[in-house]
């Protein structure tokens, strides 16, 4: 009837095309282990709430020692995401260290300044620009 509201559980999901495209990419990244590395524990902690919502495991590391005892320690790692500037050093000595212990691991810039080429200089193609929503990240890693 209308002016009823639905009690369908995904009425309004089907109508509202954003709530359609977060389904769409936490389905995609569901049971993916996720790293996380940011300097900011707000950053980190937003980060993983939302690939934990979305049914990602989220590793967070803010500091790169801490990345690195990640990548080692996590043989399912599906994917790190690096902050571009953080207190312990350029991010192209990490990615330098990433790459020693997982070669082919998948790597997403991350920053609210856009230091996309400055990535690519570094060997990291895919980069977000903050904030990102989860799509953005399912689009980037095409999961």
């Amino acid at each position: 009837m209308p002016g009823i509201p639905s009690l369908a559980p995904d009425a309004d999901r089907r109508r509202d095309p954003h709530a359609a495209a977060a389904d769409y990419g936490a389905s995609r990244i569901r049971g993916k282990r996720v790293l996380c590395v940011d300097d900011s524990i707000l950053i980190r902690r937003a980060t993983g709430a939302m690939l934990m919502d979305a049914g990602a495991v989220c590793l967070l590391a803010g500091t790169h020692d801490q990345a690195i005892a990640f990548v080692v320690s996590e043989p399912e790692l599906a994917l790190a995401i690096l902050d571009f500037q953080m207190p312990d050093g350029d991010v192209g000595r990490l990615i330098q260290r990433i790459r020693t212990a997982r070669a082919a691991l998948p790597l997403i810039g991350n920053s609210a300044i856009d230091y996309r080429e400055e990535f690519a200089e570094r060997g990291v193609t895919r980069f977000l620009e903050k904030p990102w929503q989860l799509e953005d990240l399912v689009r980037e890693v095409n999961w």
